[in-house]
């Protein structure tokens, strides 16, 4: 499976996310489809859309493209039972303030990934969080 970080400048949220959480990125996106020529099928959570399954460009510049464990079609029909819904922008803020918690069935880009992946407390992943946690897939102790 392919995963797209958003690295470019981008806006003043962008700027806020990579600064607040320290890190490169400020968005995710999981591909579904490379349809050639720099045009892929998307999902992802964003902000005033909400869950979502788009055809956009992803230019080197602006993203980065990583390959990682999972099963695209549990992803994908996962996106698609979800599409339309809400984004989690009071789990959103519990970056700020710990203790806020998110809205059930409302979901911020990393949070949507991480859950259509399977992975525990879903809540817990920004992108540069669910990046570390791709590039270096937790083992369970024996």
């Amino acid at each position: 499976m392919k995963f797209a970080f958003y690295k470019a400048s981008g806006t003043l949220l962008d700027k806020l996310i990579r600064f607040w959480e320290r890190g490169r990125y400020s968005h995710v996106e999981v591909v579904l489809a490379d349809l050639g020529n720099c045009q892929y099928t998307v999902a992802s959570s964003v902000p005033f859309v909400g869950v979502r399954i788009a055809t956009i460009a992803l230019p080197a510049s602006d993203w980065d493209v990583v390959d990682a464990p999972g099963d695209v079609s549990e992803v994908r029909a996962w996106f698609m039972a979800r599409n339309g819904a809400g984004y989690d922008y009071l789990g959103l803020f519990g970056f700020v303030l710990r203790r806020v918690v998110g809205e059930k069935s409302k979901y911020f880009c990393s949070e949507a990934i991480a859950t259509a992946l399977g992975m525990s407390e879903p809540w817990r992943f920004d992108p540069n969080g669910l990046a570390d946690a791709l590039a270096r897939p937790l083992t369970q102790a024996d």
